[in-house]
This record gives structure tokens, sequence and C-alpha cells, in this order.
């Protein structure tokens, strides 16, 4: 099984970095792919049909939950107030 998920990797993971970086910048692009690849790992789907497809949307999927967590971060700190000196 593992193997499989090495194949898979080297088979979509170039295009799944270029497609990230469109959305979350190259330099988070391979982060967020490998994190995907990690998750996939750890719950094996089993994926009948149109692999490409759903790697893809676990990419989109993982970039958009990470731009929700950064806005809600910086609504956080906007809001806190900064220590005084």
């Amino acid at each position: 099984m593992e193997n499989d998920w090495e194949e898979i990797y080297a088979t979509h993971a170039n295009n799944m970095t270029a497609f990230a970086a469109g959305l979350v910048g190259a330099d988070d692009a391979a982060d967020l792919v490998a994190d995907v690849f990690v998750k996939l790992l750890r719950t094996n789907p089993q994926i009948r049909s149109n692999m490409h497809g759903y790697l893809f949307r676990a990419v989109l999927n993982s970039a958009r939950s990470t731009a929700r967590s950064r806005e809600a971060r910086i609504r956080r700190e906007q809001l806190t107030p900064s220590p005084r000196l």
C-alpha cells in the first residue's frame, strides 16, 4: 500500500505543487502538498476513480482552510490590545 502512495506522489506532486503555488504562494506550496499527502496516508481513503481530481480538490480544500485560519488569527490579533511597555 505504501508503494502505491509513493507512486501517486511521484506522479502528481509537481502538478499539485504548481496548483498550490497559485493558491497560497510558492513559499508555502510544497508544505501544503506535503500536508495533504500526510493526511491521505493517515486516513488511507479508498479512491476508486479520478485520483487527479481527488488530489487537487484536497489541495484546494487545504488551501481554503489555511486561508480561513490565517484570517481568523489576523482578526484575533487586531482585537487583542497590545501590552504597554
